[in-house]
């Protein structure tokens, strides 16, 4: 899956790893910035809706094979 698209297309700003889980993906404008990162984890903003970026390619919705990798997202019809 296409994190840093999503984000970009969502809002104009960079994926970020911040849990190696499948819920770990976040969308942050200012990448390796430290306070930048717990501030949007602290307001919950920039969430990456992994369903949403599917839908956007024309698919149904979004799963995941292993939730301890965050890699591990794929579309579903």
């Amino acid at each position: 899956m296409d994190v840093e698209s999503y984000c970009q297309w969502a809002y104009g700003y960079h994926a970020d790893l911040v849990n190696w889980n499948v819920y770990g993906w976040m969308c942050n404008p200012v990448p390796g910035n430290e306070y930048y990162r717990q501030l949007w984890r602290l307001y919950n903003q920039g969430n990456v809706d992994m369903v949403k970026q599917c839908q956007r390619q024309g698919w149904r919705s979004a799963t995941y094979s292993d939730y301890n990798n965050p890699y591990s997202w794929y579309c579903i019809h």
